[in-house]
Parts: C-alpha cells; structure tokens; sequence
C-alpha cells in the first residue's frame, strides 16, 4: 500500500516537475513588431468594431486584392486580419447583402471564415464560396 501512495503522488507530480511545451518562443524582432502593432491607434470601421489603424498591406506578392478588401469592408460588419494584414474572416452576420457579394471574396488569399448568418445569400451563391481554397468555416445559419 505504501509503495501505491508513493507511485500515485509521483504521477501526480511528474507534470509539475516536467513543465509545458511552451511551443515556438517569439525572437526578439518578432516581439518588438507585435508590440508596434498592439500600439498603433484604434479606429471604428463604422460598423461599431475597432481595428488597429494599420493601413499598411501585406508586403508579399500575393497580397489580398485591394479592391476586394475595399468593396469587402464597406459591405462586412467585421473583418479580422492576422499578424500580416491578410484579411482572414469575414462576417456578414445580419448585412443586406446578397449572393453578388460573395464574389469580392475570390480576392482574399488567406481567408479561412466566412460568417454568413442571418443574411439573403441563395443556393446560387455558394459556388463563389466553394471556389475558395483557404476556406475552413462557414456559417450559414439562417440563410434563405
């Protein structure tokens, strides 16, 4: 019985004493960067979310069409973007939009959600939608 109890809270310590993988550790550039980028100014997008005032674009080749960003922005309620400026989803949650809309998509590169709940796309919009390579979420929720 001794020898159960002795083994039992060793198991019971072994995580503590081993620790957690703390995945890939930021360098010192990276983390200077995030910091540049976490204290650029807010400002509202017009649809009462907040953004980083960060105009700039992607720095690669196959950056996000700026049209398709613009046309997207102005008809989205929320668009997030990840740490390179690559639109990344996209919600039309309760926007009078329709399935034409859907075709500014085509020029997002790295977008993997599209949030389409309470909005008047059809049947004949999802092709646009299938055409996505990147695409991983999609909510349709209340669609007609």
């Amino acid at each position: 019985m001794r020898h159960f109890c002795k083994f039992s809270v060793l198991l019971l310590a072994l995580p503590l004493l081993i620790g957690c993988n703390g995945g890939d550790t930021p360098t010192g550039d990276q983390d200077n960067n995030r910091r540049q980028d976490s204290q650029a100014p807010l400002v509202e997008n017009g649809n009462n979310h907040t953004q980083p005032n960060n105009d700039e674009q992607p720095k690669t080749a196959d950056a996000d069409d700026p049209s398709s960003v613009k046309a997207i922005g102005s008809l989205a309620t929320d668009l997030k973007r990840d740490e390179e400026r690559y639109v990344i989803e996209v919600s039309f949650r309760g926007a009078a939009i329709d399935d034409e809309a859907l075709s500014h998509l085509a020029g997002l590169k790295r977008v993997r959600s599209v949030l389409l709940n309470d909005t008047a796309i059809t049947d004949a919009g999802l092709p646009a939608l299938g055409k996505i390579a990147t695409l991983r979420n999609l909510d349709l929720r209340g669609c007609t």
